[in-house]
């Protein structure tokens, strides 16, 4: 959820308690927006309606987070998958090393140019490739995994090696939130370990063909 959407969030939220005859204070809104802070509030919309539709007491927020995580629902895993790829525009761009546990992300992400159409897109433009992303996600997340898709991808910083010994090994994982050591990346997918001298991209797709 992105923080200009925090205050439509509490609105939503003190609307939706009035419909079952209850009062939130600002404590409680506060504990909602903590809990459900790495959702996409559309996602968090929706889940919230269909809470209302089917349970008869106030949704808390682990209602809310089974709604949104449950894995019949594809439309709300595939905006997930979408916010995750957000977190990595934001967080490394092109130059840190990035992975994500669900490999349809991973696929999906390998069949759009990242450098170019994502990392240097504007964020008013990125309408349609969120449109692109989510159908291509939508396709793979259904077919088994019975698809070859990167393991992770390298950032400007691996495939140059400028400044390695600064980054210290790390690979952004988005659904974790975090950076993980790269000895530890293996316990996360499953019997693969990065190998760090392997630079697969040309030097003009790095870089955003700002020299050509």
């Amino acid at each position: 959820m992105k923080k200009e959407e925090s205050q439509v969030f509490a609105e939503y939220l003190y609307a939706t308690a009035s419909v079952y005859g209850r009062e939130l204070t600002k404590d409680v809104i506060k504990i909602y927006l903590s809990v459900l802070k790495d959702y996409p509030f559309d996602a968090i919309k929706e889940a919230i309606e269909r809470c209302i539709l089917t349970k008869e007491t106030f949704p808390v927020p682990a209602a809310i987070i089974k709604e949104l995580t449950d894995k019949g629902d594809l439309s709300i895993r595939s905006e997930l998958a979408w916010s995750y790829v957000l977190d990595v525009i934001d967080v490394c761009g092109i130059y840190e090393s990035f992975t994500f546990k669900d490999k349809a992300i991973r696929k999906a992400i390998s069949l759009i140019d990242y450098d170019i159409e994502l990392c240097m897109c504007e964020r008013n433009d990125m309408h349609w490739k969120k449109k692109d992303f989510i159908e291509s996600y939508k396709v793979f997340a259904e077919s088994n995994f019975n698809y070859d898709a990167p393991n992770y991808f390298s950032g400007i910083i691996e495939i140059n090696n400028n400044g390695w010994e600064n980054f210290k090994g790390k690979i952004y994982i988005a659904e974790l939130k975090q950076f993980v050591k790269q000895e530890e990346i293996i316990k996360i997918i499953d019997g693969y370990k990065p190998n760090l001298k392997l630079a697969v991209k040309p030097k003009k797709q790095i870089i955003g063909g700002i020299n050509g």
